[in-house]
């Protein structure tokens, strides 16, 4: 039998200060639970407070919260240069799921006011783990104590009271601080909106920001563009990183407001021939980038998901695409979705957000997802993922072979749902490399190009063209292979495959089958698998995972 062992490595990781890391590491006691983290944790001012100066009178501080433990809360370094980040190292976390919650708040003549917050649940049951926060997760509109409208650190920085609903701002901004921009276009799709309490007509200008060379504004629409083409493979921002920083001012003639909008460029690779999305619920609709979602079809059950006014969708651009959505109140029989597209590969995108109040809790609303009858997603649960009302993207990868594209909810704990679907043809980067053979094309009509980018190794002479292996449709693919003998018998260096490829975050699949008769054991082969010369698969035995070959 076959193995398919699977990892996602990045070539090149570049960091802006925009993701909290943590991880918690061992201390050499494999009977303990307890772990040490040292690591520091870093994290983007959000927009509402980037590059901001509320008073000479007043602090802002930032903190960290481990699972609502508000006693022992830390406090984090502020540091204002560029955009702004905040970080601090957190020892002594416990190998165990855990909720991070970051706080900002000002001190000002003795009275705190919380700016902004974000939380997030991280699992450090295996003993590290990942968890980004981005200036984006952070809700600053929900913190207006006095419920005029104007959050808390809107009003700070124009100098009304925070606390005293008489007492409105002259000017408020009610367009973002971010928005994702494709290339290859001098529209960034970003308007400045704002409004002024008497009604009085209002003029937009850019006044600073690092990148504010490259921007132009309709001083009466708002609406930004770029003054040229932009292309992500040649950035031209201050930071070459593509993030455009620009500080875009609004006046009534005698007040002025000022707000820091980052742009955000992202890559356009080979157009995709094939895109289809897919509006759950709902009737069509067209997202802030133009997209056109179709109106709800290919389901085969189901209810539509009613939403109450008023309640909004955090982390997204588009709310309007999680306020419906399909979910399934029985399970007979199980939601399921059928769409017609042509055979090959596919990025497939759920879109998920949890509305409904009797299912805001960790546990409330579990359920299974598959895609071509393989199990893709197991005991999704969206509120312990990101919390109430707040958008979660599930990206997937997927090959169909019968023009149909398969994808079902099962029920686990209340009832399964989904907002909307976007299946969208695979252009990326593909490599296929037939170890120890020439050129082969495989059953979906893949081509594996012929053995290369090997320092040493021999043929594998065990598995001939009369070998029939179980588990896949391509026997031949595996009939052949590269082995390393011992050091100790040719001297040589460990067996390595060295590719060029472009910079970013690739899927590896790697192939096995153990076809040498000698060895059809457990334990009697045994070995470990790096990816950029870290441990990527410790231990590997093929037979104790599959088996041998059936012959």
């Amino acid at each position: 039998m076959n193995i398919l062992k699977e990892h996602i490595i990045c070539k090149k990781l570049i960091l802006s200060l925009l993701l909290l890391f943590i991880y918690a590491c061992n201390d050499g006691n494999n009977s303990t639970a307890e772990n040490t983290a040292n690591n520091k944790a870093t994290t983007a001012l959000p927009g509402g407070l980037q590059k901001l100066t509320l008073g000479a009178d007043g602090a802002l501080n930032a903190y960290i919260t481990i699972d609502n433990d508000t006693i022992n809360k830390k406090v984090m370094l502020i540091n204002t240069a560029g955009a702004g980040s905040a970080s601090l190292s957190l020892p002594g976390l416990s190998r165990a799921p855990h909720t991070i919650t970051i706080t900002y708040e000002y001190t000002l003549d003795g009275s705190i006011y919380v700016l902004a917050t974000a939380n997030k649940r991280i699992d450090l049951s295996s003993g590290s783990a990942r968890l980004s926060f981005s200036a984006r997760d952070y809700e600053i509109d929900i913190h207006d104590d006095d419920s005029d409208g104007s959050n808390n650190a809107a009003e700070l920085r124009s100098g009304t009271d925070p606390r005293d609903e008489t007492d409105i701002p002259s000017l408020a901004f009610s367009s973002g601080f971010f928005k994702n921009v494709r290339e290859n276009t001098t529209s960034t799709g970003y308007q400045a909106v704002a409004s002024e309490k008497d009604d009085a007509p209002l003029s937009f200008s850019i006044t600073g920001g690092l990148d504010q060379n490259r921007f132009n504004i309709n001083s009466t629409s708002g609406i930004l563009t770029f003054k040229q083409i932009m292309d992500f493979e040649a950035p031209s921002d201050s930071d070459q990183n593509n993030i455009y920083e620009v500080l875009i001012e609004v006046s009534d003639g005698s007040n002025q407001l000022t707000r820091n909008v980052n742009l955000t460029l992202t890559d356009v690779l080979v157009e995709p021939e094939f895109v289809l999305r897919n509006n759950s619920g709902a009737e069509e609709y067209t997202d802030s980038l133009g997209q056109v979602w179709r109106m709800d079809e290919g389901f085969n059950t189901g209810n539509l998901t009613t939403i109450v006014d008023g309640v909004t969708v955090a982390g997204t651009d588009d709310p309007g695409l999680y306020l419906s959505g399909r979910f399934d109140a029985g399970s007979a029989p199980e939601l399921r979705y059928r769409f017609n597209v042509p055979n090959g590969a596919y990025i497939v995108v759920l879109h998920f957000a949890d509305t409904f109040n009797d299912t805001q809790g960790e546990g409330l609303r579990i359920f299974d997802v598959l895609m071509e009858d393989n199990l893709v997603l197991e005991d999704l649960d969206i509120f312990a993922e990101v919390g109430g009302n707040r958008a979660l993207m599930k990206t997937l990868a997927v090959t169909v072979t019968d023009g149909v594209l398969d994808i079902g909810f099962l029920h686990q704990t209340q009832d399964p749902e989904i907002r909307a679907i976007e299946i969208i043809e695979d252009t990326r980067f593909v490599l296929r490399i037939n170890a120890g053979a020439g050129d082969y094309t495989d059953s979906l009509g893949q081509l594996w190009q012929a053995d290369k980018g090997f320092n040493t190794g021999r043929l594998s002479e065990s598995g001939g063209p009369d070998t029939q292996i179980s588990g896949t449709d391509d026997d031949v693919l595996y009939q052949s292979g590269r082995f390393d003998v011992d050091e100790s018998v040719d001297g040589g260096p460990e067996l390595r495959y060295s590719f060029k490829v472009p910079d970013g975050m690739y899927s590896v699949g790697l192939h096995f089958a153990e076809t040498f008769n000698a060895i059809q054991d457990v334990g009697l082969r045994v070995f470990d698998v790096t990816l950029e010369d870290r441990l990527a698969l410790e231990g590997l035995d093929i037979f104790a995972e599959a088996g041998g070959v059936a012959h």
